[in-house]
């Protein structure tokens, strides 16, 4: 119990030294030395993100990826090597798409190689421009690439959980799967909201919990463990990151279970949202096939999806 949770707080202290984010967008728009517009939205970001959580589903990748990808990106926007992809739309797409196949190498037991990135393009970045903004982002990042990620968080929260839990009903091996598979959803939400950028992936991890507790109608003092390791001064904090989630994932289900009553949000109480009919969103086909990704992407056995993601990822280039 004492090394799950000292390697929690090892976690934490990493986040808060290591891996800080925040708004960059608003910082780069207010700062003087910026001279060339911002041309990058929160809205651009959730499209990358999204077109990423595509790449996920369909190279069956760990959510936990897109996670690490995520904050590799966001990281290396807020200095100023990175205030160029704000600035260009072109170098924004390649530099999330660097991030993802950094991440990738990373997380994942297949590599991914920089030709299949250039082929997700459908060839408009290639294999050198890829290699070479992967280059510029983790000397920028200043190799740190690694990012206790808001489901690692989970996966300890509910080891202590589990050593401090006796009751039989909510302790057993699948209601923890539902839980973590309820933390999963909220992930995929969470990593496309800019407005969580600044929050810390604890936090994060701890409102996942929260909500998939009130989802599954167990007694919050089941995370009573979790709630002691928690600065209770970052309430407010946990009741907006529970507040986001539930209205980004209301937009796309109309039936999400969150009954418990919280103050201060717009949470509708006793409003039920299921979480296990929340979809993955998915682009329209178009009949353009690259031959060459087939071959390269047949050891991930996506043959059948390779046109969805290029069709997807020109679909962001034409919509900007």
């Amino acid at each position: 119990m004492d090394a799950i949770r000292e390697t929690i707080q090892a976690m934490m202290c990493q986040e808060e030294k290591s891996y800080v984010t925040y708004d960059y967008l608003k910082y780069h728009r207010e700062s003087e030395a910026t001279k060339v517009p911002i041309m990058i939205s929160a809205n651009c970001r959730y499209k990358m993100v999204q077109w990423c959580n595509q790449c996920q589903i369909y190279c069956k990748l760990s959510p936990e990826t897109i996670e690490v990808a995520i904050s590799i990106l966001d990281r290396f926007l807020k200095t100023e090597v990175g205030l160029e992809a704000l600035q260009n739309q072109y170098i924004f797409q390649l530099a999330t798409m660097a991030a993802l196949y950094t991440a990738v190498k990373i997380n994942e037991p297949v590599i991914m190689s920089a030709k299949i990135i250039s082929d997700l393009s459908s060839g408009i970045y290639s294999i050198k421009e890829v290699e070479m903004m992967e280059s510029e982002i983790i000397e920028a990042v200043q190799w740190k690439l690694n990012p206790p990620t808001a489901l690692a968080f989970v996966s300890q929260f509910l080891q202590l959980i589990q050593l401090n839990t006796t009751a039989a009903d909510v302790n057993n091996k699948a209601t923890q799967a539902m839980i973590y598979d309820i933390c999963k959803i909220q992930s995929e939400f969470a990593v496309k909201d800019y407005s969580l950028v600044p929050i810390k992936a604890s936090d994060i991890a701890y409102s996942f919990l929260l909500n998939a507790v009130d989802s599954l109608r167990i007694p919050i003092t089941y995370v009573e463990p979790i709630t002691v390791l928690m600065d209770d001064t970052h309430s407010s904090t946990h009741r907006f990151v529970r507040s986001q989630l539930h209205n980004s994932i209301s937009e796309t289900s109309s039936e999400i279970p969150v009954t418990a009553e919280i103050s201060n949000t717009n949470i509708t109480p006793n409003r039920t949202i299921d979480y296990h009919q929340v979809t993955n969103h998915r682009f329209s086909r178009q009949p353009s096939v690259c031959v060459e990704a087939l071959r390269l992407l047949e050891v991930f056995g996506l043959k059948h999806c390779l046109e969805e993601i290029i069709s997807s990822f020109l679909n962001l280039l034409h919509s900007g």
